[in-house]
């Protein structure tokens, strides 16, 4: 189910992407057939003028748009990305690990404190053996 959201998310993202390059696309032949008449009559007249001031204002607003958009899709993507890494986690079975001393008890750490310290140490090694892709860089130097 994450993952659908996720590929809609996505989906929906990258069609606006499309969206966007269509409007700069429209508003490059504006500035070109612009460039072609002012090129063959002249000086250009002060209502050609401003409809080219208006497409700039039309283009700087698109511009801001997108950015803001941008932000808010890394940071979800981001959030859902890894909230849908964590979930898939694959845990082994833990009564193997509890033969050797490490477990998760009631809270109750040693006097070392490493009760939890060696299963969460435990869970990361795990997760690191099954899902490679998401190590950035190595973080047991």
């Amino acid at each position: 189910m994450n993952i659908v959201l996720f590929e809609l998310i996505f989906i929906s993202y990258f069609l606006y992407q499309l969206h966007v390059l269509s409007w700069q696309r429209s508003l490059l032949i504006f500035l070109q057939s612009y460039a072609e008449r002012i090129s063959l009559k002249g000086v250009p007249t002060s209502k050609r003028a401003s409809k080219l001031v208006a497409s700039f204002n039309l283009y700087n607003q698109i511009v801001q748009l997108h950015g803001k958009v941008s932000k808010v899709w890394l940071k979800s993507s981001a959030a859902l990305y890894s909230y849908i890494c964590a979930h898939r986690i694959e845990v082994p079975d833990i009564e193997d690990e509890c033969d050797n001393g490490i477990g998760i008890g009631n809270g109750n750490e040693n006097e070392n404190g490493q009760n939890n310290l060696a299963v969460e140490n435990w869970l990361a090694e795990g997760f690191r053996r099954n899902h490679p892709e998401t190590m950035l860089f190595d973080i047991s130097a």
